[in-house]
């Protein structure tokens, strides 16, 4: 008799917990979809109680917060090995065995340390280059030594940075270079 009524308890209290976690989550779906709707652009249809104002002032960045424009130029860095030829230092796979399937966030502090070695290179000392980045760093002498703030530090030595426009979807299959700036400097870690 005991085992049945703790059996029943526990059905009870599992069921308890579902309902709980079943409501949360609608909760947070309905939240998502009103900041969602107020972000869009004017719309024929309309939400229940909706108060566009207020979602906005609340929350004004929208999803523009969580995202970044692909049209942003992306900084490569590049290292020479004991062969003299350029290999990349950046590492963009964050779903590989290497960062644990995307459980490993190393992957993902190394876009702020290029960003906080970037960011100490003047604009001017950038070199405009209309062929291979490669074959432009290796004509360029260290322009000037930066500092590596960061805590994870990965990039440290003779680098070379490559400052290039994402090459456009419908240029894919185009054999298109697009046009960078590079420099190269000594990174002190």
């Amino acid at each position: 008799m005991d085992t049945s009524s703790a059996a029943g308890q526990a059905n009870q209290e599992d069921l308890r917990l579902g309902r709980r976690l079943v409501t949360t989550g609608a909760i947070a779906l309905v939240f998502m979809a009103y900041v969602l709707h107020a972000a869009l652009p004017a719309t024929p249809f309309g939400l229940p109680f909706e108060q566009k104002r207020i979602v906005q002032t609340v929350l004004p960045e929208g999803w523009a917060f969580f995202t970044i424009s692909p049209r942003s130029p992306d900084v490569v860095v590049y290292g020479t090995g004991p062969d003299n030829a350029w290999h990349r230092l950046t590492v963009n796979a964050h779903s590989g065995s290497g960062a644990l399937l995307g459980l490993n966030r190393r992957n993902r502090s190394q876009g702020t340390e290029v960003a906080l070695v970037a960011n100490q290179v003047p604009p001017e000392v950038w070199s405009a280059c209309d062929r291979d980045p490669l074959d432009c760093l290796s004509t360029l002498t260290p322009q000037r030594t930066v500092a590596n703030f960061a805590t994870q530090q990965t990039l440290c030595g003779e680098v070379g940075m490559i400052m290039q426009e994402v090459l456009p979807w419908a240029w894919r299959d185009l054999p298109t270079t697009m046009p960078s700036k590079v420099v190269r400097v000594v990174v002190t870690c």
